[in-house]
Protein backbone atom coordinates (compact mmCIF):
# COMPACT_ATOMS: atom_id res chain seq x y z
CA UNK A 1 0.00 0.00 0.00
CA UNK A 2 2.79 2.44 0.88
CA UNK A 3 4.46 1.98 -2.51
CA UNK A 4 1.13 2.52 -4.28
CA UNK A 5 0.41 5.59 -2.15
CA UNK A 6 3.88 6.96 -2.82
CA UNK A 7 3.34 6.61 -6.56
CA UNK A 8 -0.02 8.39 -6.45
CA UNK A 9 1.30 11.23 -4.27
CA UNK A 10 4.28 11.56 -6.59
CA UNK A 11 1.97 12.00 -9.57
CA UNK A 12 0.30 15.01 -7.94
CA UNK A 13 3.56 16.48 -6.65
CA UNK A 14 4.83 16.47 -10.23
CA UNK A 15 2.05 18.86 -11.23
CA UNK A 16 3.17 21.50 -8.72
CA UNK A 17 6.12 23.79 -9.48
CA UNK A 18 9.24 23.97 -7.36
CA UNK A 19 8.58 26.57 -4.70
CA UNK A 20 11.33 26.80 -2.12
CA UNK A 21 15.09 26.18 -1.96
CA UNK A 22 15.23 25.86 -5.74
CA UNK A 23 18.51 27.78 -5.90
CA UNK A 24 20.06 25.20 -3.57
CA UNK A 25 18.54 21.85 -4.53
CA UNK A 26 17.55 19.97 -7.66
CA UNK A 27 13.93 19.28 -8.50
CA UNK A 28 14.41 15.63 -7.55
CA UNK A 29 15.70 16.47 -4.07
CA UNK A 30 12.87 18.93 -3.41
CA UNK A 31 10.29 16.41 -4.61
CA UNK A 32 11.73 13.64 -2.43
CA UNK A 33 11.77 15.94 0.61
CA UNK A 34 8.12 16.88 0.02
CA UNK A 35 7.23 13.24 -0.54
CA UNK A 36 8.73 12.11 2.78
CA UNK A 37 6.82 14.80 4.67
CA UNK A 38 3.56 13.84 2.97
CA UNK A 39 3.94 10.07 3.35
CA UNK A 40 4.43 10.60 7.07
CA UNK A 41 1.39 12.88 7.27
CA UNK A 42 -0.79 10.48 5.27
CA UNK A 43 -0.94 8.15 8.24
CA UNK A 44 -2.70 10.89 10.20
CA UNK A 45 -6.48 11.22 10.16
CA UNK A 46 -6.16 14.90 9.19
CA UNK A 47 -5.79 13.93 5.51
CA UNK A 48 -8.66 14.26 3.07
CA UNK A 49 -8.61 12.87 -0.46
CA UNK A 50 -10.57 13.03 -3.72
CA UNK A 51 -11.86 10.42 -4.36
CA UNK A 52 -12.54 9.05 -0.88
CA UNK A 53 -10.93 5.65 -1.38
CA UNK A 54 -7.15 5.76 -1.19
CA UNK A 55 -6.79 2.63 -3.34
CA UNK A 56 -7.94 4.64 -6.38
CA UNK A 57 -6.05 7.22 -8.39
CA UNK A 58 -5.76 10.41 -6.39
CA UNK A 59 -7.18 13.53 -8.00
CA UNK A 60 -6.59 15.72 -4.96
CA UNK A 61 -5.57 15.54 -1.33
CA UNK A 62 -5.13 17.99 1.51
CA UNK A 63 -3.52 17.87 4.92
CA UNK A 64 -4.89 20.01 7.73
CA UNK A 65 -4.54 20.25 11.49
CA UNK A 66 -6.08 22.04 14.42
CA UNK A 67 -3.83 24.55 16.19
CA UNK A 68 -4.50 23.84 19.84
CA UNK A 69 -1.89 26.23 21.24
CA UNK A 70 -2.99 29.18 19.10
CA UNK A 71 -6.66 28.38 19.76
CA UNK A 72 -6.18 28.38 23.52
CA UNK A 73 -4.29 31.67 23.64
CA UNK A 74 -6.55 33.50 21.19
CA UNK A 75 -9.76 31.94 22.51
CA UNK A 76 -10.79 30.99 18.97
CA UNK A 77 -10.78 27.51 17.47
CA UNK A 78 -8.23 27.68 14.64
CA UNK A 79 -7.31 25.19 11.92
CA UNK A 80 -4.57 25.34 9.28
CA UNK A 81 -4.71 23.90 5.79
CA UNK A 82 -1.07 22.83 5.41
CA UNK A 83 -0.80 21.10 2.03
CA UNK A 84 -3.09 21.04 -1.00
CA UNK A 85 -2.34 19.03 -4.14
CA UNK A 86 -4.80 18.71 -7.01
CA UNK A 87 -4.98 17.59 -10.62
CA UNK A 88 -6.99 20.56 -11.91
CA UNK A 89 -9.17 23.44 -10.72
CA UNK A 90 -12.29 21.23 -10.47
CA UNK A 91 -10.57 18.89 -8.06
CA UNK A 92 -9.09 21.86 -6.22
CA UNK A 93 -12.64 23.07 -5.56
CA UNK A 94 -13.70 19.61 -4.40
CA UNK A 95 -10.91 19.20 -1.89
CA UNK A 96 -11.25 22.75 -0.50
CA UNK A 97 -14.99 22.21 -0.04
CA UNK A 98 -14.30 18.99 1.86
CA UNK A 99 -11.87 20.81 4.14
CA UNK A 100 -14.40 23.58 4.83
CA UNK A 101 -17.12 21.05 5.65
CA UNK A 102 -14.83 18.96 7.85
CA UNK A 103 -13.45 21.85 9.90
CA UNK A 104 -16.88 23.47 10.29
CA UNK A 105 -18.32 20.14 11.47
CA UNK A 106 -15.62 20.03 14.17
CA UNK A 107 -16.59 23.55 15.31
CA UNK A 108 -13.53 25.36 14.06
CA UNK A 109 -14.10 29.10 13.67
CA UNK A 110 -11.10 30.13 11.60
CA UNK A 111 -9.41 28.26 8.75
CA UNK A 112 -6.26 29.63 7.15
CA UNK A 113 -3.62 28.54 4.67
CA UNK A 114 -0.30 29.74 3.33
CA UNK A 115 0.06 29.56 -0.45
CA UNK A 116 2.86 30.61 -2.74
CA UNK A 117 2.34 33.57 -5.01
CA UNK A 118 2.76 31.50 -8.17
CA UNK A 119 -0.11 29.16 -7.22
CA UNK A 120 -2.71 31.14 -9.15
CA UNK A 121 -5.21 28.30 -9.54
CA UNK A 122 -5.30 27.68 -5.81
CA UNK A 123 -5.47 31.41 -5.04
CA UNK A 124 -8.45 31.85 -7.39
CA UNK A 125 -10.18 28.76 -6.00
CA UNK A 126 -9.79 29.88 -2.40
CA UNK A 127 -11.00 33.39 -3.26
CA UNK A 128 -14.11 32.00 -4.97
CA UNK A 129 -14.84 29.90 -1.89
CA UNK A 130 -14.80 32.80 0.54
CA UNK A 131 -11.16 32.98 1.64
CA UNK A 132 -9.72 36.45 2.16
CA UNK A 133 -6.11 37.53 1.67
CA UNK A 134 -4.68 38.81 4.98
CA UNK A 135 -0.99 39.43 4.45
CA UNK A 136 1.86 38.72 2.03
CA UNK A 137 5.00 37.21 3.53
CA UNK A 138 8.46 36.82 2.09
CA UNK A 139 11.15 34.30 2.98
CA UNK A 140 14.77 35.34 2.85
CA UNK A 141 17.89 33.24 3.31
CA UNK A 142 21.65 33.39 3.39
CA UNK A 143 24.61 31.20 4.22
CA UNK A 144 25.98 31.53 7.76
CA UNK A 145 29.50 32.79 8.27
CA UNK A 146 31.74 34.11 10.98
CA UNK A 147 31.32 37.87 11.29
CA UNK A 148 33.06 40.53 13.33
CA UNK A 149 30.27 42.54 14.97
CA UNK A 150 32.41 44.77 17.15
CA UNK A 151 32.41 47.56 14.56
CA UNK A 152 28.59 47.64 14.54
CA UNK A 153 28.27 47.81 18.32
CA UNK A 154 28.81 51.55 18.71
CA UNK A 155 26.53 51.75 21.75
CA UNK A 156 28.47 48.96 23.48
CA UNK A 157 25.51 46.65 24.03
CA UNK A 158 26.34 43.44 25.82
CA UNK A 159 25.22 40.45 23.75
CA UNK A 160 25.10 36.96 25.27
CA UNK A 161 22.99 33.76 25.45
CA UNK A 162 19.84 34.28 27.48
CA UNK A 163 19.64 33.32 31.14
CA UNK A 164 16.51 32.20 32.97
CA UNK A 165 16.38 35.52 34.78
CA UNK A 166 15.88 37.25 31.38
CA UNK A 167 12.61 35.51 30.51
CA UNK A 168 10.21 38.05 32.05
CA UNK A 169 11.89 40.91 30.18
CA UNK A 170 11.97 38.90 26.95
CA UNK A 171 8.25 38.18 27.29
CA UNK A 172 7.54 41.88 27.83
CA UNK A 173 9.56 42.90 24.76
CA UNK A 174 7.77 40.31 22.60
CA UNK A 175 4.32 41.36 23.86
CA UNK A 176 4.44 44.73 22.09
CA UNK A 177 7.09 44.37 19.38
CA UNK A 178 4.92 43.05 16.53
CA UNK A 179 2.42 44.91 14.40
CA UNK A 180 2.69 43.72 10.78
CA UNK A 181 1.79 40.06 11.40
CA UNK A 182 -1.40 38.32 10.28
CA UNK A 183 -2.87 38.18 13.79
CA UNK A 184 -2.63 41.94 14.29
CA UNK A 185 -4.14 42.47 10.81
CA UNK A 186 -7.26 40.53 11.78
CA UNK A 187 -10.20 42.28 13.49
CA UNK A 188 -11.33 38.74 14.34
CA UNK A 189 -8.69 38.44 17.07
CA UNK A 190 -8.45 40.38 20.32
CA UNK A 191 -5.20 42.37 20.15
CA UNK A 192 -4.38 41.88 23.82
CA UNK A 193 -4.62 38.13 23.31
CA UNK A 194 -2.42 38.41 20.20
CA UNK A 195 0.21 40.25 22.24
CA UNK A 196 0.02 37.50 24.84
CA UNK A 197 0.53 34.89 22.12
CA UNK A 198 3.85 36.47 21.13
CA UNK A 199 4.84 36.76 24.77
CA UNK A 200 4.22 33.03 25.29
CA UNK A 201 5.94 32.20 21.98
CA UNK A 202 9.06 33.98 23.20
CA UNK A 203 8.90 32.19 26.54
CA UNK A 204 8.57 28.80 24.84
CA UNK A 205 11.56 29.60 22.64
CA UNK A 206 13.58 30.30 25.77
CA UNK A 207 12.42 27.23 27.67
CA UNK A 208 12.51 24.51 25.04
CA UNK A 209 11.52 25.29 21.46
CA UNK A 210 14.57 27.22 20.26
CA UNK A 211 18.08 25.82 20.05
CA UNK A 212 19.50 29.17 21.11
CA UNK A 213 18.20 32.54 22.31
CA UNK A 214 20.57 35.51 22.26
CA UNK A 215 19.83 38.69 24.19
CA UNK A 216 21.17 42.24 23.95
CA UNK A 217 21.49 44.15 27.19
CA UNK A 218 21.78 47.79 28.16
CA UNK A 219 23.64 47.38 31.41
CA UNK A 220 21.94 44.37 32.97
CA UNK A 221 18.54 44.87 31.33
CA UNK A 222 17.54 42.93 28.20
CA UNK A 223 16.45 45.31 25.43
CA UNK A 224 16.31 42.88 22.52
CA UNK A 225 16.52 39.18 21.67
CA UNK A 226 16.70 36.74 18.77
CA UNK A 227 15.69 33.06 18.91
CA UNK A 228 17.19 30.41 16.62
CA UNK A 229 15.98 26.98 15.55
CA UNK A 230 17.71 24.18 13.63
CA UNK A 231 15.36 22.26 11.31
CA UNK A 232 15.78 18.58 12.23
CA UNK A 233 13.69 17.38 9.27
CA UNK A 234 16.01 19.10 6.80
CA UNK A 235 18.97 17.27 8.31
CA UNK A 236 17.24 13.95 7.70
CA UNK A 237 15.94 14.52 4.17
CA UNK A 238 18.06 17.22 2.54
CA UNK A 239 21.78 17.33 1.75
CA UNK A 240 22.04 20.71 3.49
CA UNK A 241 20.99 21.70 7.01
CA UNK A 242 18.60 24.64 7.45
CA UNK A 243 18.38 27.03 10.40
CA UNK A 244 15.56 29.46 11.12
CA UNK A 245 15.30 32.78 12.88
CA UNK A 246 12.16 32.17 14.92
CA UNK A 247 11.68 35.60 16.53
CA UNK A 248 13.57 38.86 16.77
CA UNK A 249 12.32 41.81 18.80
CA UNK A 250 13.64 45.05 20.28
CA UNK A 251 12.34 47.42 22.93
CA UNK A 252 10.76 50.55 21.43
CA UNK A 253 13.50 52.96 22.51
CA UNK A 254 16.26 50.78 21.07
CA UNK A 255 15.13 50.60 17.47
CA UNK A 256 17.19 52.43 14.86
CA UNK A 257 20.41 52.06 16.83
CA UNK A 258 21.87 49.12 14.87
CA UNK A 259 20.90 46.62 17.54
CA UNK A 260 18.86 44.45 15.15
CA UNK A 261 21.88 44.09 12.85
CA UNK A 262 24.08 43.12 15.80
CA UNK A 263 21.64 40.38 16.82
CA UNK A 264 21.22 39.01 13.28
CA UNK A 265 24.98 38.90 12.70
CA UNK A 266 25.50 37.24 16.07
CA UNK A 267 22.89 34.67 14.99
CA UNK A 268 24.77 33.98 11.76
CA UNK A 269 27.90 33.45 13.83
CA UNK A 270 26.05 30.95 16.02
CA UNK A 271 24.67 29.05 12.99
CA UNK A 272 28.13 28.83 11.41
CA UNK A 273 29.28 25.18 11.16
CA UNK A 274 25.86 24.04 12.39
CA UNK A 275 23.74 24.55 9.24
CA UNK A 276 24.26 25.46 5.58
CA UNK A 277 21.34 27.85 5.06
CA UNK A 278 19.71 30.34 7.44
CA UNK A 279 16.12 31.28 6.68
CA UNK A 280 13.81 33.95 8.02
CA UNK A 281 10.27 34.98 7.19
CA UNK A 282 8.66 38.39 7.54
CA UNK A 283 5.80 40.42 6.13
CA UNK A 284 6.43 42.09 2.78
CA UNK A 285 5.19 45.45 4.08
CA UNK A 286 7.49 45.27 7.11
CA UNK A 287 10.15 47.36 5.38
CA UNK A 288 12.36 47.85 8.48
CA UNK A 289 12.68 44.07 8.89
CA UNK A 290 13.21 43.42 5.17
CA UNK A 291 15.90 46.11 5.00
CA UNK A 292 17.57 44.73 8.12
CA UNK A 293 17.87 41.22 6.72
CA UNK A 294 19.09 42.44 3.35
CA UNK A 295 21.74 44.59 5.06
CA UNK A 296 22.98 41.36 6.67
CA UNK A 297 23.28 39.57 3.34
CA UNK A 298 19.91 37.83 3.10
CA UNK A 299 18.22 37.55 -0.30
CA UNK A 300 14.55 36.98 -1.07
CA UNK A 301 13.80 33.33 -1.81
CA UNK A 302 10.02 33.07 -2.05
CA UNK A 303 6.77 34.94 -1.49
CA UNK A 304 3.63 33.52 0.05
CA UNK A 305 0.16 34.72 0.91
CA UNK A 306 -1.88 34.04 4.04
CA UNK A 307 -5.57 33.52 3.27
CA UNK A 308 -8.37 32.71 5.69
CA UNK A 309 -12.04 31.87 5.91
CA UNK A 310 -14.31 32.49 8.87
CA UNK A 311 -16.43 29.39 9.44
Amino acid sequence: MEQFLEEKINNLISLKPKLQYEQYFSEGIIKNYTLQVLIKAFNDNKVLTVPEKKDLDLNAFAIWRGLDWDSKLLNKKIAQLEYVFYRDHINAEKIIEKIIQKTAAENYEYLFCRIYKIEQVLYDTLSQMGFKKIVTNITLNTEPEERNISGDNKCNFNVRPFKNKDIDNIKKIASYAFMYDRFHKEPFFNKNKVNMLYSEWAKNDCISRADEVIVALDGERPVGFISLVIDDESKKNLPLGIGHISLIALSDNYRGKGLGKILVNRALNWFYNKVDIVEVGTQKENKPAVNLYKSCGFIENSENIIMRKLL
